[in-house]
This record gives C-alpha cells, sequence and structure tokens, in this order.
C-alpha cells in the first residue's frame, strides 16, 4: 500500500491515535490532492477530516515548513486551471480558498488561505524564481511522509471492507435538510446526516 493509499485509509478510518505529524501529512495530501481523489460515498468525510484537524493547531499547521509546500502547491494547481481565464486573478484564489473549505473548518480554511496566498505575493514580488517550491523542499516533503508509513507499519492490519452481498439493493437518499447522499437499503430505520437531521426512514409520503 502505497502512501497516498495509506493517507486515504488513515482519512477515512476514525483514527484517534495519531501524532500531529501524521494528522499535518495526511491533511497535507488532502490540500494537494483535493478530497475528490479520497472520499468516499459510503463514509462520513468531513467527520474524518475533522478528526485530523484536532489532532493540530492553526499554528501549528502556519508554521509547518511541509504544509507551506502542499499549500504553494494547490494554489500553482488553481492557477494552471484558470490561467486561460480573462479573470484569471480574481478566479484562482476561489479555487484556491474551495480547496481548503472542502478540508478545514470555515474560519481556519479561510484564515489558511489568505496566509497563503499572501505568502504567495510576497514571493512573486522576488521574482518567479521563489514561487515554485524548490527541489529541497519538494524532497523533504516527500520524507515528511515516511511518518504515515512507519505509523502503518506499527498498526494492525486495516479491517477488510464489509461484503455486500446479493439479495439486499441499496440506494443513494438525499438529506432534506442539506442534499448530502445517504446509502440505504431496505433495513434502514433512521436518516442520519453530519448536518444534524435526523429523522426515521423512510419518509412520510407527501400528499
Amino acid at each position: 500500500m502505497n502512501i497516498f493509499e495509506r493517507a486515504r485509509s488513515f482519512i477515512l478510518t476514525p483514527s484517534f491515535g495519531i501524532n500531529k505529524d501524521i494528522a499535518i501529512a495526511c491533511l497535507g495530501i488532502l490540500v494537494e490532492n483535493g478530497k475528490g481523489k479520497l472520499s468516499d460515498q459510503d463514509i462520513d468525510f468531513n467527520s474524518m477530516t475533522r478528526q485530523l484537524v484536532l489532532c493540530v493547531s492553526e499554528k501549528e499547521l502556519l508554521n509547518n515548513k511541509h504544509f507551506a509546500t502542499c499549500l504553494r502547491l494547490a494554489i500553482l494547481q488553481a492557477h494552471q486551471k484558470t490561467k486561460d481565464d480573462p479573470d484569471w486573478k480574481q478566479k484562482w484564489p476561489m479555487l484556491f480558498a474551495e480547496r481548503l473549505a472542502e478540508v478545514f473548518p470555515i474560519d481556519l480554511g479561510k484564515t489558511l488561505a489568505s496566509h497563503a496566498i499572501g505568502k504567495f505575493w510576497e514571493d512573486a514580488r522576488k521574482g518567479v524564481d521563489h514561487i515554485l517550491p524548490s527541489e529541497q523542499a519538494l524532497k523533504e516533503l516527500v520524507d515528511s511522509r515516511k511518518c504515515i508509513a512507519e505509523y502503518a507499519a506499527n498498526q494492525a492490519p486495516l479491517p477488510p471492507r464489509a461484503p455486500t452481498y446479493p439479495g439486499t439493493a441499496t440506494h443513494l437518499a438525499p438529506c432534506p435538510k442539506c442534499g448530502q447522499k445517504k446509502r440505504c437499503d431496505q433495513n434502514t430505520k433512521r436518516f442520519r446526516c453530519s448536518c444534524g437531521f435526523n429523522q426515521s426512514y423512510p419518509f412520510p409520503s407527501a400528499h
């Protein structure tokens, strides 16, 4: 299992015992790649990322040079995606902020975005050579993620996914309050959502 897959396992599996270095490494992978590659429709992704956020402080994230490299890589991705747009100067900060909003609580996401964008413009004024992460910074980022593999080597194997047996039909039902879809089947008695919605299921039919 490679580092990316192991990080995915940490993010999608309740892991209260991980330390801040592992949490920062996993959050950095999320910032760099976006949650799309790591999300799973059968798991409350937001709940899992909140566990990682609880392992670190805002100050620790702002002062971590490896996490700063991930922020810069995400900014460069936003630049690349909006470079042909006439309003690219307004679009890329919005796209970058949206990436952070996928992972962090609103206030923390805004703080990280403001800090990273400010640092980017500060470096841009020094010249283009200061915008791209150095080879040394990228190497150190890769090395910093070895803590994930080291931690995993000392853990019991992850439990396999529960098998899906034919005959139990499932479907995705949208939350009436926020629209987030949850997987349900004929045995689902209550519909609980991360937004706080909690009601018996199936929902009463509208007349």
